[in-house]
């Protein structure tokens, strides 16, 4: 190695000591090296020696890395498979690191079995068949069938046949249900919406845990699981409600399709589902089509609570440049969306998704708004025009600053899984306590008791017993 000192290198010397397996600047050397591997992929897609996948002219997935797992998008050509074994052969040369081959695989999309086997020989790896799992997700999975989430049931139930919950109080069996059971299908609730069958297995599993200490003994259940799960200052135990943990995981997606907008995965469903983005804070909902993945019909329909469009009513736009906030549709001025406070205006609006920017003509410093109507406007339309002008005359575009948008509930404004939570459950509650019983609970679980010794109050678990 050499250093170079004021620009010039000094001489050549042997590094005597490396870095050791748990450094903490192993990792970042070896994203070093990996993205080195793209930059051969990119070299030979510039030279015309490899097609990845292409979406249209400005968007293609040749490669997908996330640190030492790696997926090598292509058509299915003997041109891209000599590329990929030259590729990754002049990769072991300079890196030194060596390709494993026999963990490899490769799979075909509407690929002939015959090119896809002797692909296989060629690379000297495995070829298989999609569904396939990587980083821990079952790739092109239907989440919407149960053998899809039996790694999760299998896990859950494991880790209970290995516990002696027989021998546990029953404070530790919920200590152990809200630390352990509650977190062992986060992975998957994160990305899949699960099935209301999965639900109902994997509370079937918590609550034989928590009333008989394991899943060959079943005892009866003194209390509903859904006053289980409510808030110990509203009388519950604080276990979460897999349902509406599985909700506010995925809500966390339609948060990034409004913020994350130069992830890699934004601009492909950018281009499938562009005419439903600019419906994400509509109070009516988006409505998808048949024809789109189950994933993003899934996602979309996150926010409706049985008729109730939450997740807009509590986000707030803030206007920068005005090029992403829809003017009618979002709430970027005042508390409300322009559109509920002139419906007859917005029905005359020949774009009813057109954002804020193009509806502002002229300089910085001599702006106007132009209005494109689909019919001439009544008179009673024309004094709402005028409340509505005299309503944004105070509105102020910052050319060189993007729009942003703020979560509600969340007193920083940014968007946190657990303030979803915190609003779901709040919105399923319907537990009115006074406030002398409010304090009681608090002074009930605050205090240094042992847990195990609190569960003993009967009243709690809803037994009614005569008082003396």
């Amino acid at each position: 190695m050499s250093v170079l000192i004021n620009g010039s290198p000094t001489k050549d010397f042997k590094v005597h000591k490396g870095l050791r397996q748990e450094d903490p600047l192993s990792p970042f050397l070896f994203l070093i090296a990996a993205e080195g591997l793209t930059g051969l992929v990119n070299k030979a897609i510039n030279i015309g020696k490899f097609q990845g996948f292409k979406v249209h002219d400005n968007l293609q997935f040749p490669i997908l890395q996330f640190a030492d797992d790696t997926v090598l998008i292509c058509e299915g050509s003997w041109v891209n498979v000599s590329t990929i074994k030259t590729i990754l052969r002049g990769f072991e040369l300079v890196s030194g690191m060596k390709i494993n081959f026999v963990k490899s695989k490769i799979y075909g999309i509407n690929v002939d079995e015959f090119f896809l086997e002797a692909a296989a020989n060629f690379l000297l790896c495995r070829a298989e068949t999609i569904p396939f799992k990587f980083l821990g997700l079952p790739v092109g999975a239907n989440p919407r069938r149960l053998n899809t989430w039996k790694p999760v049931v299998d896990s859950m139930k494991q880790r209970l046949s290995s516990w002696s919950g027989r021998h546990l109080s029953i404070g530790g069996r919920v200590t152990l249900i809200n630390s352990v059971l509650s977190s062992l299908p986060l992975y998957f609730f994160s990305f899949f919406k699960a099935p209301k069958g999965v639900i109902n297995e994997l509370i079937k599993i918590q609550r034989n845990f928590l009333w008989g200490g394991g899943l060959e003994v079943k005892k009866l259940c003194w209390v509903s699981w859904v006053n289980f799960c409510l808030p110990k200052d509203k009388g519950g135990l604080g276990v979460k409600d897999l349902e509406l943990f599985n909700q506010s995981l995925l809500c966390k997606w339609k948060w990034r399709l409004l913020v994350d907008t130069g992830a890699v995965w934004y601009g492909l469903l950018r281009f499938r589902y562009e005419n439903q983005f600019d419906n994400l804070l509509s109070r009516g909902g988006l409505s998808p089509k048949a024809t789109d993945s189950i994933w993003w019909r899934d996602m979309v329909r996150v926010g409706d609570a049985e008729g109730e469009f939450w997740f807009p009513k509590n986000v707030s736009s803030i206007l920068g440049n005005g090029k992403r906030i829809v003017f009618w549709k979002e709430k970027w001025i005042g508390t409300v969306p322009l559109q509920e406070l002139f419906p007859n205006l917005f029905a005359k609006e020949s774009n009813q998704s057109v954002e804020v920017a193009k509806r502002l003509i002229g300089n910085s410093l001599h702006r106007t708004w132009n209005w494109e109507w689909i019919t001439n406007l009544t008179a009673e339309e024309e004094e709402g025009l005028q409340e509505l002008q005299e309503l944004l005359l105070d509105v102020a575009v910052v050319e060189n600053q993007q729009d942003k948008w703020r979560w509600i509930p969340d007193s920083s404004g940014l968007f946190a899984v657990k303030s979803v939570y915190v609003l779901l459950l709040n919105n399923i509650t319907r537990h009115d306590l006074n406030r002398s019983l409010v304090e009681a609970l608090e002074c009930l679980w605050k205090n240094d008791i042992l847990q195990r010794l609190v569960f003993l109050d009967g009243d709690y678990f809803g037994r009614n017993y005569p008082q003396e």
